[in-house]
C-alpha cells in the first residue's frame, strides 16, 4: 500500500542524496521494517546495560524529587530513614568498644569483631536482631520501602512509557528515508534540506544551518518527525536526539556536553565530507577544502527537553574549549527556541546572564501542563535573559507540538478529548515551525 505523506517534500539533491546511502554498515532502505524504525521499548543491547548505570539511577532519583507536586517521592525521606536504621547498630558498636570493654586497646578493636571473641555480656547477633525487630527500625524499614517503591513504579512508567507515536509521523519519517531526505542512527534522526548548495562557493551564500532537538520526556524521537520534515523544508538540517532507553533529558540520561558536540562534530563531518566528495574530482582539494562553509547549529527543546536544552546552552557557554576539531567547521549559535515549557522551577538552570544570547519560547494556549505552574511562572522567568521573547499559539496543545499520543488524553469511552479551542495538528505544527523559522532567521 502506498503510503500517503503527511507533510509534501521535494527530492533531494546529489549532496543529499549522497548522505543517505550507507550509515553505520545499515543500508537505510533495510531499517524500516526490522525493528529499528520505531522501537517501542529499546533499540539496542547497549541500551538495557544503560539500565544498570548508577548514573542512570542517580538520574531517576533526582528527577522524581524535582516533580514536585507531581510526585510523592522525597530524598529527604529516605535520607533520614537510612540514617535513622543505621543510628542504633552505630550505638551498639560503640557501647560494646568503648563502656562494656574500656579497658580494651584500640588495636584490638578489629579481632573483637570476630564470633569467637564475642563480650559474654552482650551478643552482637541477637542485640542486631533486637534492634532491626524494634518499632523504630521497622518504621524506618517501612518508609525507606515507601520510597523504593515509589521509585520502582517510576522506573516502571519509564519502560512502559504512556506515550506512543501517531502513524502519521512514522510515515512521515519512512517516505524521508525512502525518498534519501532523512537517515537514522542509534542515536539520533537527521532531516535533510531539499538542497545543501550553501556549503558551496559564493560570498554571498549564508552559513548552512543545523538545530539539535531535544524531545520531551517519555515521548519517542520519531513522534517529532513532521515537525522535524517541516522545519528541513525550510533549509534546516534537523538532528533528533534519540534519548532512550529512558526517554529523559539530562547529563545523567547521556545528553550531556560530551554526546552533544560528538553528535554535531558527527554530522557536520559528514555533510562537509559528502560535499568535499563530489567537488574533489573536478577541483583542487585545497580549494574545495576552503569552500566548504561553516555550520550553525541551534538547540531547539520541547516539554522536559527544554531543561535538557537550557542545561547544554549553559554548558557550551561555559565550556572553555569551545573550538571544535579544526577539520570541522562548526559555529555554536547564540539563539534556543523552547516548545510548550512548563515552569519546573525545580529542574530550571540559570543562564540569565547570557545577555549575548537570544532566547525564543513558544507556548500553547491550550497547553494543560503549563497551566499547572503558572503561579511560579514569574519565578521561572528570572532564570532567563531580559531579552527573552514568548509567544502564543491559540488553541495550541501541550501534546501538538509533536505528533504523539498519550493515554491521559483519552475518555473512559476511548475517545480522543481535543477540547474546543484546540487546533487541528497540522496547523498547530505548521504555525509552531513559522514561528520558530521567523525567529532563527531574524537578525538581533
Amino acid at each position: 500500500m502506498r503510503i500517503k505523506a503527511a507533510v509534501g517534500f521535494e527530492s533531494g539533491d546529489n549532496l543529499v542524496s549522497s548522505l543517505c546511502h550507507d550509515r553505520d554498515g545499515v543500508m537505510q532502505e533495510n531499517i524500516l521494517d526490522d525493528g529499528f524504525l520505531s522501537p517501542t521499548k529499546y533499540p539496542s543491547a547497549i541500551d538495557r546495560v544503560k539500565l544498570f548505570s548508577p548514573l542512570i539511577w542517580l538520574g531517576i532519583i533526582e528527577n522524581e524529587s524535582r516533580k514536585g507536586p507531581l510526585s510523592s517521592f522525597e530524598l529527604s525521606t529516605m535520607v533520614q530513614s537510612t540514617a535513622g536504621l543505621l543510628l542504633p547498630i552505630m550505638v551498639l558498636f560503640i557501647l560494646r568498644f568503648t563502656i562494656l570493654r574500656p579497658n580494651q586497646p584500640a588495636s584490638t578493636i578489629f579481632t573483637i569483631l570476630r564470633p569467637n571473641r564475642l563480650d559474654s555480656t552482650i551478643s552482637t547477633p541477637k542485640s542486631l536482631i533486637a534492634l532491626l525487630i524494634s518499632p523504630w527500625s521497622l518504621q524506618c524499614f517501612h518508609q525507606i520501602g515507601s520510597q523504593l517503591s515509589i521509585l520502582f513504579k517510576s522506573f516502571q512508567t519509564l519502560l512502559n512509557p504512556p506515550v506512543f507515536t501517531l502513524a502519521r509521523a512514522t510515515e512521515t519519517l519512512k517516505l524521508r528515508i525512502q525518498h534519501q531526505r532523512a537517515y537514522r542512527t542509534r542515536r539520533y534522526d537527521v532531516y535533510l534540506p531539499s538542497s545543501l548548495k550553501n556549503f558551496s562557493d559564493g560570498t554571498e551564500a549564508k552559513n548552512p544551518r543545523a538545530l539539535l532537538f531535544i524531545p520531551g520526556a517519555l515521548v519517542p524521537h520519531d513522534a517529532y518527525a513532521e515537525v522535524a520534515a517541516r522545519l528541513s523544508d525550510e533549509g534546516f538540517v534537523v538532528a533528533v536526539v534519540s534519548l532512550e532507553p529512558l526517554r529523559l533529558a539530562g547529563r545523567r540520561f547521556g545528553l550531556n556536553l560530551k554526546s552533544a558536540k560528538r553528535t554535531i562534530e558527527e554530522i557536520t563531518d559528514s555533510i562537509q565530507r559528502s560535499y568535499l566528495n563530489l567537488q574533489s574530482s573536478n577541483k583542487d582539494p585545497v580549494q574545495v577544502q576552503s569552500l566548504a562553509k561553516p555550520v550553525e547549529w541551534n538547540l531547539v527543546g520541547h516539554s522536559m527537553g527544554c531543561f535538557g536544552a537550557i542545561e547544554l546552552f549553559r554548558a557550551f557557554s561555559d565550556d572553555q574549549q569551545k573550538e571544535m576539531p579544526s577539520d570541522i567547521k562548526v559555529v555554536l549559535g547564540k539563539k534556543m527556541v523552547l516548545w510548550g515549557v512548563a515552569a519546573f522551577v525545580d529542574a530550571a538552570t540559570d543562564i540569565s546572564d547570557q545577555l549575548e544570547s537570544e532566547i525564543f519560547i513558544l507556548q500553547g494556549t491550550n497547553d494543560k501542563l503549563v497551566e499547572m505552574f503558572q503561579s511560579r511562572q514569574s519565578e521561572f522567568d528570572a532564570f532567563f535573559p531580559p531579552s527573552t521573547r514568548t509567544e502564543y499559539i491559540s488553541g495550541g496543545t501541550h501534546e501538538g507540538f509533536g505528533s504523539y499520543q498519550t493515554v491521559y488524553q483519552f475518555g473512559e469511552d476511548g475517545t480522543e478529548e481535543t477540547g474546543s479551542r484546540s487546533l487541528p495538528l497540522d496547523e498547530q505544527h505548521k504555525r509552531v515551525c513559522d514561528a520558530t523559522v521567523r525567529f532563527l532567521c531574524s537578525k538581533k
